[in-house]
């Protein structure tokens, strides 16, 4: 799995410069909880709705059940037609787990060819012929990224392990990197910020230098910001939900 440095604490996500831990509000603590989150939300409005609906398909995901089992259930997201966005957040998360279901079953490919042949393929171009044509492409029309690997602390054993994933992601994690350690959010000092009456998500730092303010709907660094209030943020990223508290 490929991370970034961020630590996952039930609900509450922490940055080491940033985000402090404490209670978040009640309408975000349904997002990455142990628990399933209810039939009806405490402090949930109506706009935060389609965020808890879309959370509680990942619940099920990162809980362990089949992939088939929630895979339909992206279907609405994956037919919404916004260019920007909330809306194309949602799309973009929900080709993010399209994208992992279809990983799911390129690896049970792989793994049989492992089986006859004692590591992994160089290429999928071979594979390719012979898999499911829903397979063949990522889910944004994309081609696979694709590389035999080694494990971490035997670099001459290429073939032994491999890395997948789509051209949008190429290090997408997996489904069950995301149920052991939660979404990995973005890094650098976040913060709220209200000029001239302007409530915006203050960004400074991170891994691409970043520097900006973005509103709600607006997106940086693969992340978008869905919901903000001075004490709090909600953010979706290419893993799932990522709730702040400020």
């Amino acid at each position: 799995m490929w991370r970034r440095g961020l630590l996952l604490t039930s609900a509450v996500l922490v940055f080491a410069e940033t985000v402090s831990v404490g209670v978040l509000p009640p309408a975000l603590l349904v997002f990455n909880s142990k628990d399933a989150p209810p039939p009806e939300a405490a402090g949930v409005s109506p706009d935060m709705k389609p965020f808890v609906d879309f959370e509680r398909i990942l619940f099920r995901a990162r809980a362990g059940e089949p992939v088939e089992a929630w895979r339909e259930s992206l279907q609405p997201f994956l037919k919404l037609s916004a260019e920007r966005g909330k809306g194309a957040a949602l799309k973009e998360l929900a080709l993010c787990w399209e994208a992992r279901a279809r990983m799911h079953a390129w690896d049970k490919i792989l793994r049989s060819a492992y089986v006859r042949k004692g590591r992994f393929p160089n290429s999928l171009e071979a594979l390719l012929k012979t898999a499911p044509e829903e397979l063949r492409l990522d889910p944004w029309g994309g081609e696979w990224v694709y590389a035999p690997t080694a494990p971490p602390h035997s670099p001459h054993l290429v073939g032994q392990r491999y890395q997948l994933g789509p051209s949008r992601y190429p290090k997408l994690s997996t489904i069950e990197a995301v149920a052991k350690s939660g979404p990995v959010g973005p890094s650098g000092k976040i913060s709220f910020s209200s000029l001239v009456g302007v409530n915006s998500l203050q960004v400074r730092g991170g891994p691409q230098g970043l520097n900006g303010n973005f509103q709600v709907g607006e997106s940086f660094d693969g992340f978008t910001v869905l919901w903000l209030q001075k004490e709090a943020a909600l953010l979706s990223g290419p893993d799932g939900f990522i709730p702040l508290e400020f």
